[in-house]
């Protein structure tokens, strides 16, 4: 900050005031402090000192000074109106930068942006998990396992990372700071159907994620068994979270394992029976969320044996069918798990008393 004082000329000279008219130096405070290094007289030898006289000026008292800062600023002359430097006339440098404050921007638009930066190529994200060295187990997508994909990178197990992996473009955002971090989350989650082998996988994403859970849209799972009934109550009880959870998929070996059909759907209703009602009072209290008669689905994507999807296809050869427990084959096996869906359907609306 430079404070300018007018002074007098004698006799019309060049010369400023003498040093009884020359102004007091700016008392320095915490809140005002000296600016060293950041200016270069060019008219005297002090910066601070009083302006030059020019009788040919019709403006005639004047001060250059050259200003040098690390970073490109503008210059905005201002006449302060209060406190202790009223009306005195000063430089002030402000920072000029072409960053762009993606923050300033409505929330409307920086969700379209996240959506635009967001892998579209596939609508499920197969999950996994991994233990590295004395820490406990974490998720992680299964790609980065994949030893093919990190050919050139070495796998470091001491921190469970692959050493100078580059992080891609979406999940950087996860790192920029809270704000975008939470509403980057919120995205994340109700965009994708996440997929995992078995029901303990999951049950370590949704302990890891904690409050995250609410923003889940669709997951699923591809292999259970009839027996898993333990891990599938502690699963549904964390979804119980979820508030904004639409579709669970279940793999077609936890209807059709072992057991009669009557048994595996009433064991799973059993299981599930507190998520469901949670969902059902959600649902009568007027929130936006998932229809209970229509949260269970069975997948059938991952069901065909490798002589049914051969060209021609040879279903009489079908493996699957002999080797379920169900003796479907292949090529019947979606209207299979589209029926299975629908029975367990009528099970929710029994479960709730409700009328389909």
């Amino acid at each position: 900050m430079a404070e300018s004082t007018p002074g007098m000329a004698r006799g019309g000279g060049d010369e400023a005031a003498d040093a009884s008219t020359d102004p007091k130096p700016v008392e320095l405070t915490p809140a005002v402090q000296a600016w060293e290094g950041g200016i270069k007289a060019m008219t005297s030898g002090d910066p601070g000192g009083l302006s030059r006289y020019d009788e040919n000026a019709a403006e005639p008292w004047y001060h250059t000074i050259r200003v040098q800062h690390d970073e490109a600023f503008f210059i905005q002359p201002i006449m302060l109106g209060e406190g202790r430097f009223k009306d005195c006339r000063i430089f002030l440098l402000r920072p000029y930068t072409k960053v762009f404050r993606f923050l300033d921007l409505p929330p409307e638009i920086r969700t379209m942006v996240y959506d635009l930066m967001l892998p579209n190529a596939t609508s499920t994200i197969s999950m996994s998990t991994y233990k590295p060295h004395h820490k406990p187990r974490r998720p992680c997508c299964t790609t980065f396992l994949d030893k093919r994909l990190h050919a050139p990178l070495e796998w470091d197990p001491t921190i469970g990372k692959w050493i100078d992996q580059p992080l891609s473009t979406a999940a950087s955002l996860f790192r920029v700071n809270k704000l975008i971090h939470k509403e980057m989350t919120s995205i994340w989650y109700s965009t994708y159907t996440l997929e995992f082998f078995m029901l303990k996988e999951m049950r370590v994403f949704l302990e890891t994620i904690g409050t995250m859970r609410q923003y889940l849209r669709s997951v699923g799972v591809t292999y259970g068994q009839r027996y898993d009934s333990r891990m599938r109550r502690v699963v549904f009880a964390l979804l119980e979270g979820a508030q904004n959870l639409r579709t669970i998929y279940l793999p077609h070996a936890m209807i059709c394992g072992t057991g009669t059909l009557a048994s595996s759907v009433g064991s799973l209703m059993v299981d599930s029976r507190s998520l469901l009602e949670t969902i059902h009072a959600a649902q009568r209290a007027g929130r936006e969320g998932a229809d209970p008669l229509s949260l269970f689905k069975v997948e059938y994507r991952y069901q065909m044996c490798a002589e049914c999807v051969s060209t021609p296809p040879r279903p009489t050869q079908c493996a699957m069918g002999i080797s379920r427990a169900c003796k479907i084959p292949c090529l019947d096996n979606e209207a299979h798990c589209l029926a299975l869906t629908a029975r367990i359907r009528s099970e929710v609306a029994k479960v709730l008393g409700v009328r389909i």
